[in-house]
């Protein structure tokens, strides 16, 4: 429901990640794509940051590609896949 009312891309995001409908409720404006866009990149880089501090690599590498999807200009999404990489396989 808030994806499509906040006009956020449709992207395989974790089911616990929601946005309260009730954060907006009074504002008649619509959310600009741009701005959902960067604003789900930048929700997604961090959850993928707080999973990699747990050590859940896998779901880390799956925000931070949700990330890239939502905005894919956005350069850190790709220097966390670089940093998990690194700790995947520290060689």
């Amino acid at each position: 429901m808030a994806f499509s009312k906040y006009q956020l891309p449709a992207l395989d995001i974790p089911s616990f990640v929601s946005i309260s409908p009730g954060l907006r409720e009074d504002c008649t404006e619509s959310v600009p794509t741009s701005t959902g866009n960067a604003f789900l990149a930048f929700l997604c880089l961090r959850l993928g940051d707080l999973f990699r501090y747990k050590g859940s690599y896998d779901l880390c590498v799956r925000l931070y590609r949700c990330s890239l999807r939502a905005k894919p200009s956005y350069g850190d999404p790709w220097n966390q896949l670089g940093v998990i990489a690194t700790l995947k396989d520290p060689r």
